[in-house]
């Protein structure tokens, strides 16, 4: 009964993922979501041209292919590729960050500013009304960016950006790692080096101060550590991922799908193992993130004189995603502030009445099922269909005159605004069409012989999938899921390259045989 849970278990991963990367694959090949130039992250979904797209793709597969032809997998070391590529992103990375020296915006710029007036002592900041007073979960990452920048200096915004770039070096050397650990493929590995330094929107998102690629590097040693533990059978390896993890959410509360992807690997483990202890991991987790949660807010509550409040409730951001707004389908809008204003700042109240906005929502739905699905897909579209995954815009955009410390140079303003641009989302557009057709591709191929452990990343990936479904939308904070799709990514491209080759032996022997 165990073993049969666990086959199940891996079944059904392989399956949704399965799914998931071919309905992408479609969007992505008939449709491409860009942002208007006009308004501030307001998304337009348009038409592609099907025959170019096909067209390109097949580029990308024969160039794989001729490479892989000509070059020896045997002479090549791993270990020096992997530094090859690591340095390349950093310097890529490093030369964007000081091309452009973008300032933070949006809730970076609200964490940066509270910074300043709290070592001023002006604590305003904290007041119902206020960021911290509607986001109190942001603490977490107010108080690790103070750390960091009481090192470095409170405006040394660049700092903050190097540290970016050297957290996505890390999540992609560990990534690696992890891939080096479920998959004995040489030539899978050597491929996914090279879509490392393909992915220009991760290098280009390192300008954007916020937690997401701090916790992006964490949870990904967290899932190493997970691993390496299941495959070792070393205890240790379970408490190195806990902290990680930890603060990973601390940084950033999505990575709480890190934690509940990882709890489900190792109940399933259990299935198989019957090593019950390794679910200690939960209840550990659990406690620890509860104590360090409210050991910052009661750090700023002795530190300040004032209440932390609990401000705007999470199901808030429900009946926000489930919102058409003019933005895009699900996208920020001002419901859920429009609703704790109306009830004087209650969280209670204000949790009251967006569960009835979402009742109501859904009752308008009522007998419209197809009404409902077409948002529902317009919504996929919009996030997962965005090649660039915000990477320009997190660094510029319309309406925003304080985006950059210097004026931007031509080069800067063609990736922007010019012919750069409309080649940079050209290319973000075919590379995004070819990871997905290709994990659909290694999905398909694999589906017998994948098991739960080589899914770790597919249960991630349906779990941002399922909780961006019902949650705000936002393509940038889709981008940590599109680099765990890699490693898939380049086990499809690896099957592709055996079958072209072999398709090419048996054309060779047919033609040796005829010319004997």
């Amino acid at each position: 009964m165990k073993k049969y849970l666990y086959n199940i278990s891996g079944l059904a991963v392989v399956v949704i993922s399965t799914i998931i990367f071919a309905v992408i694959t479609i969007m992505s090949l008939f449709f491409t979501t860009y942002f208007l130039e006009d308004r501030v992250e307001s998304i337009i979904i348009c038409k592609d041209s099907i025959a170019l797209n096909i067209f390109f793709l097949l580029v990308v597969w024969i160039l794989f292919s001729i490479l892989f032809f000509r070059i020896n997998i045997e002479r090549i070391k791993l270990q020096s590729l992997e530094r090859i590529v690591i340095l390349l992103v950093i310097v890529i990375s490093i030369f964007w960050i000081i091309l452009v020296q973008a300032n933070p915006f949006a809730d970076g710029k609200e964490i940066c500013e509270a910074m300043v007036s709290f070592s001023d002592g002006d604590y305003s900041a904290l007041s119902k009304d206020a960021y911290f007073g509607k986001f109190p979960f942001q603490l977490g990452l107010l108080f690790i960016f103070e750390k960091i920048l009481w090192l470095a200096g409170s405006d040394n915004y660049i700092f903050l950006q190097v540290l970016n770039v050297f957290a996505l070096a890390i999540a992609f050397h560990l990534l690696f790692k992890t891939f080096l650990i479920l998959f004995d493929n040489k030539r899978a590995s050597i491929i996914l080096l090279i879509l490392f330094v393909m992915c220009f929107p991760a290098m280009l998102y390192c300008t954007f101060i916020y937690g997401t690629m701090y916790g992006f590097a964490l949870s990904t040693g967290a899932i190493y550590y997970i691993v390496k533990y299941l495959e070792e059978n070393k205890k240790r390896y379970m408490f190195y991922a806990i902290p990680l993890l930890l603060i990973s959410v601390i940084l950033k509360n999505n990575y709480l799908i890190v934690f509940v992807a990882l709890s489900g690997l190792l109940v399933v483990e259990c299935l198989k193992n019957d090593r019950i202890y390794i679910l200690l991991f939960i209840p550990v987790f659990l406690g620890c993130n509860i104590l360090l949660t409210t050991g910052i807010q009661d750090y700023y509550k002795d530190r300040s004189g004032k209440e932390i409040h609990s401000g705007i409730p999470s199901i808030s951001w429900v009946a926000m995603g489930l919102q058409d707004g003019n933005k895009g389908p699900g996208w920020y809008n001002q419901t859920m502030f429009n609703i704790y204003e109306r009830n004087k700042q209650d969280t209670e109240k204000t949790s009251e009445e967006s569960k009835e906005i979402i009742k109501k929502t859904l009752t308008s739905y009522k007998g419209k099922p197809q009404e409902f699905c077409k948002f529902i897909l317009r919504k996929i579209v919009s996030q997962w269909n965005e090649p660039t995954y915000e990477s320009l815009w997190v660094s510029e955009h319309p309406k925003n005159d304080d985006m950059h410390r210097i004026q931007l140079s031509r080069v800067a303003n063609s990736i922007y605004y010019g012919k750069l641009n409309v080649l940079y989302w050209g290319y973000c557009n075919i590379y995004h069409l070819l990871v997905f057709s290709a994990a659909f591709i290694g999905f398909f191929a694999y589906r017998k012989k994948m098991n739960v452990r080589q899914c770790i990343f597919a249960i991630i990936i349906i779990g941002g999938f399922l909780f961006h479904i019902i949650w705000e939308a936002n393509s940038k904070y889709i981008l940590t899921y599109f680099i765990y799709v890699l490693p898939y990514a380049a086990l499809g491209i690896d099957k592709s390259i055996k079958e072209t080759h072999k398709l090419i032996k048996i054309k060779k022997k047919f033609k040796a045989g005829g010319n004997k």
